[in-house]
């Protein structure tokens, strides 16, 4: 029958595909310099400080960049590297802190981190390692900031450890060196993310909640005083995603409108000023589908693929070409379409459709994932191989 041959030579054509996967020549997926056919086996990313990491369709993680205190996960100390494997499998999750002095991931539900570990922020007492520790159990969520780090459980519950100073724990006042004390009094969270000294939750229910201090606007409760304990972000509802920066945070609407609030300098809020927003200011773009904030950048990628930048540009970390920075959000010249955005400090990457990795900015840590040192203020493809 018709259909039945056309069934067949779609069956073909995908054999064919798949065969030549694992060719080499100019098809090869694992050649870095083929921008035609380049690696298509990413499926999570995050950056932070100088670091970059991704986790392949193998679930096993990799991280490139900065490791003198460990944060590379390999075991070693090196100074720096383009690239190499995480000593975790079954990867869900993986987030650098704010700074990129340390990185948790998500390893058959199990909370492991690694790196820096002043403050107790690893969860292992304070010691720095430079092999992925334990510190939770049954885990589905973790967002690391500076010198602090909170996990969402399966339940919904919220955890937070680390530096208490500022409140960024909650309502303590003294280091939190157990990762099972201290339980924020917040249920049904779905997503939590750290920053220098302040943090926020997302709800199931929509909501953000935050806390920490207050006198930049970090809360977005619309007044400068720092509450004891999580406070709700005024103006916003119906949230699906959140990304907390230094100083500042953005939430991505049900509608995928973004919004931010917190420090304005250097023009990260994307609102076309420098100025500090104790309550949600709306970005205007297209409908945002991902978003991720540092020290003073913001990234967002659309529903349709694009991705723009904003903030600080001294590295090229804006990836428009122009060098000078951007109080709104400005175009990256990346040559596919992206799904996920990932910002350090002086650089960006993006998981693209195709599931390649692309970054741009400094790299005298090889954070974009080559061997190069030289800054790019264009995305590069970063050196995966696929397995």
């Amino acid at each position: 029958m018709p259909s039945s041959n056309h069934n067949r030579m779609s069956l073909l054509a995908l054999v064919l595909t798949l065969a030549g996967a694992d060719c080499g020549g100019s098809g090869d997926p694992n050649n870095p310099n083929n921008p035609d056919n380049p690696p298509s086996c990413v499926t999570r990313i995050s950056a932070g400080g100088s670091l970059s990491c991704y986790i392949r369709k193998d679930s096993t993680l990799f991280c490139a960049g900065q490791g003198g205190f460990g944060m590379l996960g390999d075991g070693q100390m090196a100074i720096k590297s383009p690239g190499t494997q995480v000593a975790l499998g079954n990867v869900t999750q993986v987030a650098v802190g704010q700074g990129g002095q340390h990185v948790c991931a998500i390893s058959n539900g199990d909370l492991y981190c690694w790196g820096e570990g002043g403050h107790g922020k690893l969860g292992n007492g304070g010691t720095t390692t430079a092999t992925p520790f334990r510190a939770l159990t049954g885990i589905m969520q973790v967002g690391p900031g500076y010198e602090h780090t909170c996990a969402v459980e399966s339940g919904g519950s919220l955890y937070c450890w680390g530096d208490a100073s500022g409140g960024k724990l909650g309502d303590v006042s003294f280091r939190v060196t157990d990762p099972h004390s201290n339980r924020l009094p917040l249920n049904d969270v779905v997503q939590v993310g750290g920053g220098v000294d302040h943090t926020c939750a997302l709800l199931r229910d929509g909501t953000v909640w935050c806390f920490g201090l207050n006198q930049l606007g970090q809360l977005g409760n619309g007044g400068g005083a720092s509450p004891p304990g999580p406070t709700q972000v005024r103006g916003i509802s119906g949230i699906t995603q959140i990304a907390v920066g230094a100083n500042h945070t953005c939430a991505i609407g049900g509608d995928g409108a973004l919004f931010c609030w917190g420090q304005g300098r250097l023009g990260k809020l994307g609102n076309g000023t420098l100025d500090n927003q104790n309550a949600p200011v709306k970005v205007s773009l297209p409908t945002v589908v991902s978003v991720a904030a540092s020290a003073d950048d913001t990234c967002a990628a659309t529903v349709d693929g694009a991705v723009y930048c904003w903030g600080v540009d001294g590295n090229g970390q804006l990836g428009d070409l122009n060098g000078n920075n951007q109080p709104k959000p400005v175009r990256v010249t990346l040559p596919i379409g992206a799904l996920q955005v990932g910002m350090g400090d002086d650089h960006a990457c993006a998981r693209t459709t195709n599931s390649a990795f692309f970054c741009w900015g400094a790299n005298n840590f090889n954070q974009l994932g080559n061997t190069a040192t030289n800054q790019s203020e264009a995305p590069v493809l970063s050196n995966v191989t696929c397995p």
